[in-house]
């Protein structure tokens, strides 16, 4: 009976020890030794198997086990890893591959841009082996993927990361008919010389420690770090705040919240941009001035009754919007799509009932029998309003008095997308430095950006193309147009 009992009791124990709740695994006391007892004889012997489905079948396996919210986080890497190394040896295991990469480096920071150049690896090798049709696509996605990890890069600063980036993705551009070569290049020259002033800092700070009162030298490093670099918190961290001047209080401001600044601090730090604005860069230059905006937008907001400081301050934000206005209208942005990708992706932003441009005047070198320039301003997206009686000259719109306008809309004539090409096209607003359009033609629409509202007085265009090349229309459109119903 006793013996009976205590076999009991010993089975009640073990029935309740199983139905207790376990606390969770604890991280591997060695992650590499964990993840080959229970990984490695099977990695091995699919490696060593012919068969690629053994090999996707295994890595997809892999990442999921990494995926899945029980995974001890520092199986994560090696599972990852794993997972890479078998995908990526097939075209097939391509979506695994990057998936595994990505989610390594959300895991391990420090190793983002190493997996990144892997996933750029696996998009350049599709690249490679596309044929056909699929060659454009696969060639674009590369871009895409090049683009976006050096945006990336010159947000957190790597300027030189992400100029060898954007170098890599230029020859693919010229090549591919729907990458826009005119950004990528805008970007390129953006990071190489911020990549410049990173240097230039660095040998200002070294300058500085064996000479710690040239005021010139710090002046130009707040300068670079504050406008340049567009960080005000390194300016603040590189330099010593401790002394009694005007730089050290206008960097430990910039870093404030706006909405936390008194109204005097938000009229000065404008003052203090719109004069850096003066010694920096094309770049550099449109920053400081659009901080300077900011600053005396909020000044105003919350200052609304009449004072000579309001008067001031508005004055100046006249001044600055004057300058932003010719700024933008040198560098528009340029963005060149099919008539199918406007009508599908761009259209419905840009209603015809927005367009302001409808009053302009249109003078051409020439014109195609009734295809009088003048045409351009009848509201159509289609047809042939004006065209060139030839493949060369040029176009002007001129709008008296100007109008405001953010995005300006050039139609191309109809015709079979890629005929009746514009060459090497240029364009100029108000008046500025000619700015290069590629692959515009027939069955294309260009958009031009100007990044914020300005005055709009003319639009030039020199055509150097082939056949008759022309245009269905133009049109105007402010900053925020409402949606198309």
């Amino acid at each position: 009976m006793i013996a009976w009992r205590c076999k009991s009791a010993v089975a009640v124990w073990l029935v309740l020890a199983a139905l207790a709740p376990r606390a969770p695994a604890g991280p591997a006391a060695d992650p590499a030794k964990a993840f080959d007892a229970q990984y490695g004889d099977r990695i091995a012997t699919v490696t060593a198997s012919p068969d690629a489905a053994d090999d996707l079948a295994l890595a997809a396996e892999l990442l999921a086990a990494a995926n899945a919210s029980e995974a001890d986080p520092a199986l994560v890497p090696p599972l990852c890893r794993s997972a890479y190394d078998l995908a990526a040896k097939h075209l097939k295991g391509f979506r695994t591959a990057v998936r595994a990469m990505t989610l390594l480096a959300k895991t391990v920071p420090e190793q983002k841009n190493a997996c990144e150049d892997k996933i750029l690896d696996l998009y350049q090798d599709r690249y490679a082996k596309s044929r056909g049709a699929e060659r454009a696509g696969a060639g674009e996605s590369l871009v895409g993927a090049i683009v976006r990890f050096a945006d990336g890069r010159v947000a957190a600063k790597d300027f030189a990361g992400a100029a060898g980036l954007y170098r890599r993705a230029m020859p693919l551009a010229t090549n591919l008919r729907d990458v826009d070569s005119y950004q990528l290049k805008v970007k390129l020259d953006y990071a190489v010389t911020r990549q410049g002033f990173q240097s230039q800092a660095e040998k200002l700070k070294a300058d500085l420690k064996s000479n710690p009162d040239d005021k010139a030298a710090r002046d130009e490093l707040v300068r670079i770090y504050v406008v340049e670099l567009d960080d005000p918190a390194a300016a603040s961290k590189q330099l010593d705040l401790k002394r009694d001047d005007v730089a050290s209080r206008y960097v430990l401001l910039a870093g404030m919240s706006i909405e936390r600044l008194p109204s005097r601090a938000l009229a000065e730090l404008g003052r203090w941009y719109q004069g850096l604005a003066a010694a920096s860069s094309a770049q550099g230059r449109l920053l400081a001035l659009g901080r300077a905006k900011t600053y005396y937008e909020r000044y105003l907001e919350t200052n609304a009754a009449a004072s000579a400081g309001r008067d001031d301050v508005a004055a100046r934000l006249q001044e600055v919007d004057n300058v932003l206005a010719e700024v933008a209208t040198a560098i528009p942005k340029i963005i060149v799509v099919s008539d199918t990708e406007f009508n599908a992706r761009y259209a419905r932003d840009f209603p015809r009932s927005a367009n302001v441009g409808a009053g302009g005047k249109a003078y051409a070198s020439s014109h195609w029998g009734g295809r009088l320039p003048q045409r351009v301003f009848d509201g159509e997206r289609s047809g042939i309003a004006w065209s060139l009686n030839g493949p060369q000259g040029w176009f002007l719109a001129k709008w008296e008095p100007p109008v405001r306008g953010r995005y300006i809309l050039v139609i191309a004539r109809d015709g079979k997308t890629g005929t009746d090409s514009w060459g090497g096209a240029t364009v100029a607003i108000n008046g500025n430095r000619p700015t290069k359009i590629e692959g515009m033609s027939s069955g294309r629409t260009l958009i031009l950006d100007l990044g914020l509202v300005v005055p709009v007085t003319t639009v030039r265009f020199t055509i150097s193309g082939t056949t008759y090349p022309g245009l269905a229309g133009i049109e105007i459109h402010p900053e925020t147009s409402p949606a198309a119903p």
